[in-house]
């Protein structure tokens, strides 16, 4: 009898137990709950139903509790005692979670609503990239909140990191791989993916003037012009293809092209002795590279660039102002130089040449040497006796207006003019005289004349001198 009452007590405790139960479904965490009320376990409690593909609901049957892909619909679902009342209390749902609490014994009823599609578009869908470069992309989502992620298929290809919305991707060796950018899925939209193909290319091969030379893929000629792969070691040529049509150094330089490159040239390549040929009067006219840079310190900083000095004499005149042996803006010489001879000269090479302070004396008596910044200051010159190699060993009324140039030391001074060896005349006046000028004699020997000299009716030649910058393109001068 004992034994009986204990097993009756057991059952009355598991009543009372049931009759204050929260009731917990746990799989998938829907939750129902009763505060009062006794859950009738022989009666079905809740029942779901999901949005299908045409708009209306249809009752949820699968062995997953919680729908996925679907969001609870708050406004549609409802939970009724057994004369129909809303006995809802409240209805709760946080990501596959949903509790549902009342005050009664109920039925409830649970709307799903299908989630939106996910959407991710990219700035571009493939690129091609070249060994040990870099490439991006942007991620444009409508999935507010959704966590992004961009994974390789293949990192010994390429790999792929992202900041923001951008991705960037970085060639690891030849070959495709493709890049799978996904979106996490949110309250309101499922999870959604896009994959990008990436190539990634290693050099090319092409010819420049029939030389085979390597680029990287997609590179520009003038990246290439900067590169280790220019191994020419000149820049900014002006580039052909095979059919002579002119190519932008902005083009990509295409795998297997045969291109013609004519490669500026710098004076400064130039060789002291090289000769150049300028246009004077429309005539293709001989100059002689003598120097490159600054002489001495008798000069000031403008005189860095590269000498020239034309070969054969321009024409004959007497040099100085009349009788007097003053080389300046008075001088025939020096007027004719900066004026005549300029306005004859082609205008890219006239448009080129220097201003320039050179040392001189100003000659009439006056024996001081003005050098440096307070030097002569013009375009075009005649050289002085130091300049062409002499010194005051050679003559004690030599002025030191100057110091040799490279060619002086072992070029020759002769100089002609229609064919006849002349004098022509330098800047450098005699001193301690108001009418003598030094010149270079027939012979190639230092002499003195007088400014205004004639022979029979044959002066001394116009030999002119000037400075043009280091970088000036000779290209079409030699």
């Amino acid at each position: 009898m004992k034994r009986n009452k204990t097993i009756i007590i057991v059952l009355l405790l598991l009543v009372l137990i049931i009759i204050n139960i929260v009731m917990i479904v746990k799989p998938n965490k829907i939750e129902i709950k009763e505060a009062k009320e006794t859950y009738k376990t022989d009666k079905k409690t809740f029942a779901m139903y999901v949005e299908n593909l045409e708009g209306t609901y249809e009752e949820y049957v699968s062995n997953n509790l919680f729908p996925v892909g679907y969001l609870l619909n708050k406004e549609k679902s409802s939970c009724v005692d057994l004369k129909g009342n809303n006995v809802l209390g409240s209805l709760t749902s946080s990501g596959t979670s949903v509790t549902v609490t009342t005050n009664k014994t109920v039925f409830c009823y649970l709307y799903f609503d299908r989630k939106e599609n996910g959407n991710i578009t990219l700035s571009e869908t493939s690129g091609i990239l070249a060994k040990g470069k870099t490439s991006t992309f942007t991620i444009t989502s409508n999935l507010s909140g959704g966590t992004l992620s961009v994974v390789s298929e293949n990192n010994n290809i390429a790999t792929a990191s992202l900041s923001g919305d951008t991705v960037t991707i970085k060639g690891v060796n030849e070959g495709s791989t493709t890049i799978t950018v996904t979106s996490a899925e949110t309250d309101e939209y499922l999870l959604a993916q896009v994959t990008y193909t990436i190539t990634v290319k290693g050099p090319i091969t092409f010819t420049i003037n029939g030389i085979s030379y390597n680029a990287e893929y997609g590179m520009t000629w003038n990246e290439w012009f900067i590169s280790s792969y220019n191994t020419i070691g000149k820049t900014n040529g002006t580039i052909k293809d095979a059919n002579g049509n002119q190519v932008a150094v902005t083009s990509v330089i295409v795998g297997g092209g045969a291109y013609n490159v004519t490669f500026p040239m710098p004076i400064s390549d130039l060789s002291v002795g090289s000769s150049v040929y300028f246009k004077l009067n429309g005539v293709r006219t001989e100059f002689i590279v003598v120097h490159h840079g600054i002489p001495s310190s008798l000069y000031d900083s403008s005189c860095d660039g590269t000498w020239l000095l034309m070969k054969n004499c321009h024409s004959v005149t007497e040099a100085g102002s009349g009788t007097l042996n003053h080389y300046g803006w008075t001088s025939n010489l020096h007027t004719f130089f900066n004026n005549g001879f300029l306005n004859e000269l082609e205008a890219s090479v006239r448009n080129s040449i220097k201003t320039v302070k050179i040392p001189w004396v100003a000659g009439t008596g006056n024996y001081s040497v003005a050098s440096g910044a307070n030097g002569l200051s013009t375009r075009v010159f005649a050289l002085s006796g130091y300049e062409v190699g002499f010194t005051q060993s050679h003559h004690s009324q030599l002025p030191i207006d100057g110091a040799i140039l490279d060619y002086f030391k072992t070029g020759s001074r002769l100089s002609y003019f229609n064919g006849s060896s002349v004098h022509w005349w330098l800047r450098s006046p005699v001193l301690q005289n108001e009418n003598f000028m030094w010149v270079i004699t027939k012979d190639g020997t230092l002499g003195s004349l007088y400014a205004d000299y004639t022979e029979g009716d044959l002066p001394a030649g116009r030999r002119p001198a000037f400075i043009l910058p280091f970088n000036f393109d000779v290209t079409n001068y030699i």
